[in-house]
């Protein structure tokens, strides 16, 4: 199980709120903020929950650059909620890696659907169980 995973960005507010939104579909809330340090986001927005979010400039004060082969792979509930999931990325700014759908390539009963952030970062969200 991952304990957290950061998603880099030179823009703490603005990735704050689209985070937010793509997220809150999936049941993250946000649970932490510092201006212009970062922002963590979990499951209910409960920090004592695995696999929370954290919004952060990386730590090395260079400029953040989205890393290639990078994704982190949201759980999703229901199909309906990685179409809100993708609905709420392509609103606030995200642009489309891979529309929602079933992907019979990857086993039965698979649906995912894969953005990108304004600021390049890509990531999925995906369902692994039949409805």
């Amino acid at each position: 199980m991952i304990n957290y995973a950061t998603i880099g960005t030179d823009n703490i507010a603005a990735s704050t709120i689209f985070w937010e939104a793509v997220l809150a579909p999936l049941g993250y809330k946000k649970f932490w903020e510092a201006e212009g340090y970062g922002a963590g986001l979990a499951i209910d927005g409960n920090k004592d929950n695995f696999g929370n979010i954290w919004i952060m400039r990386p730590y090395n004060g260079e400029k953040h650059v989205p890393a290639n082969g990078t994704m982190i792979g949201f759980n999703a509930q229901t199909t309906e909620a990685i179409d809100k999931f993708h609905s709420a990325a392509l609103a606030n700014g995200g642009t489309c890696e891979g529309a929602p759908g079933f992907r019979e390539q990857y086993g039965p009963n698979i649906y995912v659907a894969y953005i990108r952030d304004p600021f390049g970062n890509k990531v999925s969200a995906i369902c692994l169980k039949s409805e």
